[in-house]
């Protein structure tokens, strides 16, 4: 081998030079192949300045000199969807993220999704290139050309530029959307976020109370806490805090004993659930309801109340609580002890409701309910917090979809642009033949998804690690978001593609990150105070924030309308899991090997129902079943989930992708095809079969064959039982593994 692909010396290659067998232009050839295969599959360095990642071994502790110790972890403060990070990073590498302790939304706390974000950054799937889509198909392009092609756009369109985001947290990233649009010759912005709570609580209470917000909602001050399809310690608004608050009020052993007048301290925690939640298995009561009857729970606490002296008569519309009860098919004591627990602590109670579980047709009715209760009970100003909301004048989602779908069909869209929202997966399908009637769709994506590939350029966007940011967290508080590491890819924010497609500057400024650290400057007064804010990352620190009682405000209770009694029959509900979310993380290996809380699910989704309809219909957990709404059908496996109501139907959204990467694509299927209108609970379903497949773990039918054998192998050990009998039961078990199919 050695003589036919290597010279041990440059003797025999000199030989054929001088023959004439390896001329000059042989030699350039293999010059050039090899510089070019040095340069293949090498990952860029870090840049290095004049003091690289070493000890200095400093004497002098007034040094002005920055260092890093090699191989020492090293710790810088971030935000990411609302919730302050600490991030460990080593050698200029990110490795873990944490909760930033002295942030007053996390307290040191983050989700399972938060920390396993950090395999996003890595994940090979990305986009490492901006491209052009031709015919679904994604082209390796540069950002010259890409550049080039959307200024030619924006010039013959102008005025009919439209931006597409998710719901914005970011004051910076809000400001150069406008100004970008300015420069552009006009435009519009439209926060488009499907699956989001926050609208929905919004709604409610512009309706309560005329003005839209998102209150803060404060768990820790609450005796007595009533949730209705509400995961509020999962994916509702800010679960970390929640969780946190939450938890100050359960804890038995606050001086490392337990003693009875501890007790005392302890909230009383009642759940009403369609979706069994990790939520609801902390409650100390618990109803399961039907999809679609939320509100008609919410009603018949209101009718309860009522009959110890609240004001809530206007709300029942002549619904009496014997014939709410019944409907709902609850135990009315229990109903009557939830009353009399939260009439007994008014202004120390607390009433919320709203997860995707609970977005029916009537979800801003149920919170327009729960306003009233808490008005009833005086926990408004308390603890609902309106004072110092979460969120201010929140946007139209639903509207905002219907609007730029309108307009995408009357020809009123020149340039598209669409950020983190991936239209084409959970709005439906025929989104992709509204993406056509734009001159030119670009998609701000960090991998070709299903809408990026309906587009006509892939303007490849960092990961939240990779880019500079900021969030305002609560109303008045505000978190910096500062990347640990330069981009892995050829990759930029989507307010850096902004500025690069406006002509490279918006607001006087080249880039994304002098946008935010002047406009920021500007605020704090000096640099010096921006350097503080880097380090602590938060405007206002955890034991800073003071939570104050305000005023209570005036319901309005001609926002209360009659609700109509849903029909009869199985009920589905759509849910988020709390590891997959609205299916944005699907290409996390780690988030999909992560197990639902409730159901022990990994890597898929199923169709859960109750035991008792499963013995009704006599279904199993290994069935694959058929379900039928009015327009959709879906098959998928069944589990069988202790918990549910007998009517009760539910299925998990995130999955089904069909252009995740190769560790989410395929996995599960897509529920938002079941969706109607914007409703995703109360779906009425009209047929619900068995295929006559089945499916089941193999990898579980070979654990359970080998600890039988292993089982069976002692009790011969030990003489327990006469071989004839170990053979009989052998040998069915060999049978068995021979005809496993791997």
């Amino acid at each position: 081998m050695q003589k036919s692909e290597f010279f041990t010396s440059p003797d025999p290659l000199i030989a054929r030079i001088k023959s004439g067998e390896f001329d000059r232009k042989s030699f350039l050839k293999l010059m050039g192949a090899g510089v070019a295969m040095t340069s293949l599959n090498c990952i860029r360095k870090p840049v290095e300045k004049i003091v690289p990642y070493v000890d200095l071994n400093k004497t002098d502790e007034n040094s002005q000199y920055d260092f890093v110790k090699h191989g020492h972890s090293y710790y810088y403060t971030s935000v990411v969807a609302g919730t302050g990070v600490l991030i460990k990073a080593r050698d200029g590498r990110p490795l873990k993220l944490e909760g930033n302790p002295d942030h007053p939304v996390s307290q040191g706390a983050l989700s399972a999704a938060g920390q396993a974000s950090i395999f996003d950054l890595y994940d090979p799937d990305r986009a490492q290139n901006p491209a052009t889509i031709e015919g679904g198909i994604e082209v390796k392009s540069d950002w010259a050309t890409v550049d080039a092609k959307v200024k030619s756009a924006l010039a013959a369109n102008k005025g009919k530029t439209v931006v597409v985001t998710k719901l914005l947290d970011s004051p910076s990233t809000q400001s150069i959307i406008g100004d970008f649009l300015r420069t552009v010759g006009g435009g519009k912005h439209y926060e488009i976020s499907l699956t989001s709570a926050e609208e929905v609580v919004s709604k409610g209470q512009a309706a309560s109370y005329g003005k839209a917000i998102v209150p803060n909602y404060h768990f820790d001050l609450a005796n007595v806490i009533l949730s209705i399809d509400c995961d509020f310690m999962g994916n509702w608004l800010s679960g970390e805090e929640h969780q946190k608050d939450f938890s100050k009020r359960r804890n038995l052993r606050p001086n490392g004993s337990l003693k009875q007048n501890n007790l005392a301290d302890v909230n009383l925690f009642i759940a009403a659930e369609s979706v069994p939640t990790m939520t609801g298995s902390n409650a100390d009561l618990r109803f399961a309801i039907r999809p679609g009857d939320q509100t008609k729970l919410a009603l018949a606490i209101a009718a309860a109340l009522g009959e110890l002296g609240a004001n809530t008569k206007d709300a029942l519309n002549g619904a009496t609580l014997s014939a709410l009860v019944s409907e709902l098919g609850v135990s009315e004591e229990n109903i009557r002890k939830t009353a009399k627990a939260l009439w007994s602590n008014k202004g120390r109670s607390l009433v919320v409701a709203g997860s995707l579980a609970a977005t029916t047709k009537d979800a801003v009715d149920l919170q327009i309910l729960v306003n009233l209760l808490n008005s009833v009970l005086e926990n408004d100003g308390k603890t609902v917090d309106h004072s110092n909301p979460k969120k201010e004048g929140l946007a139209d989602s639903s509207g905002n979809l219907k609007s730029l779908a309108a307009e995408l069909k009357q020809g009123k869209v020149g340039v598209l642009f669409v950020n983190d929202v991936n239209l084409v997966y959970q709005a439906g399908e025929e989104w992709k033949n509204l993406l056509h009637q734009a001159a030119l769709v670009v998609s701000l994506s960090d991998r070709a998804d299903e809408t990026a590939l309906s587009s006509n350029v892939l303007a490849t966007t960092t990961h939240f690690l990779e880019s500079w940011g900021d969030a305002e967290v609560t109303k008045g508080i505000f978190s910096i978001q500062q990347p640990a590491i330069r981009p892995l890819f050829n990759s930029r924010s989507f307010e850096d593609s902004l500025i690069a497609f406006a002509g490279g500057s918006l607001g006087g400024e080249a880039s994304f990150y002098e946008y935010v650290k002047n406009s920021w400057i500007k605020k704090l007064g000096s640099k010096r105070n921006w350097e503080d804010l880097l380090r602590t990352g938060t405007t206002v620190t955890a034991s800073e924030r003071k939570k104050v009682a305000g005023p209570s405000r005036n319901f309005n209770r001609s926002s209360i309308k009659k609700i109509e009694s849903s029909s009869t029959g199985l009920k589905l509900s759509l849910f988020e899991t709390i590891a997959i979310g609205d299916g944005k993380a699907a290409n996390n290996a780690h988030l999909q090997e992560l197990p639902d809380p409730v159901t022990k699910l990994t890597w898929d989704n199923c169709i859960l129902l109750s035991p008792a309809l499963a013995k009704e219909k006599g279904i199993s957990s290994n069935d694959v079943l058929v379900l039928k709404t009015a327009k959709q059908t879906i098959e998928l496996p069944a589990q069988i989930q202790p918990g549910m109501h007998k009517d009760a139907i539910a299925i998990a959204v995130g999955y089904g992708r069909t252009a995740a990467g190769a560790v989410g694509t395929g996995v599960g299927k897509n529920a938002y095809i079941l969706s109607e209108n914007g409703v995703y609970s109360g779906i009425s379903v009209t047929s619900l079969e068995k295929t006559g497949k089945n499916t089941s773990w193999r990898l579980h039918n070979i654990i359970i064959c080998c600890l039988l054998v292993l089982v069976i192998r002692i009790v011969q050990l030990f003489n327990l039982l006469p071989s004839k009998n170990i053979v009989k039961i052998l040998l069915p078990v060999r049978l068995h593994l021979k005809f496993l199919k791997f």
